[in-house]
């Protein structure tokens, strides 16, 4: 009986965890939408705003372009990615998730 619950309650959350992903997916896509539409558009992000918006980690940024596979400018020694990476890296991602 304490199986069947394990069980059930495991298959909820599982499902919960998933639902809230893509509500969560949703939610930063629409915000980088805004963000584009806006006339605030910013030309360079973050690494972390970067990784916010797109939900890679700061070192699977760091890693893509040190492979040269994502653009970067430097501000001193500080690494900024053009507002056109970041559309492409979105674009890219999405295609992946199609697929």
């Amino acid at each position: 009986m304490n199986e069947n619950i394990n069980i059930l309650v495991n298959k909820l959350v599982s499902e919960l965890m998933q639902q809230a992903k893509n509500e969560l997916a949703v939610l930063v896509n629409n915000m980088h939408n805004e963000l584009i539409n806006s006339n605030l558009q910013k030309k360079y992000y973050s690494l972390k705003e970067v990784s916010f918006i797109t939900g890679l980690s700061v070192l699977a940024l760091k890693g893509r372009y040190k492979r040269g596979t994502l653009a970067v400018v430097y501000e001193g020694q500080t690494p900024l990615i053009p507002s056109s990476e970041v559309d492409r890296l979105l674009t890219k991602l999405e295609r992946q998730k199609t697929n």
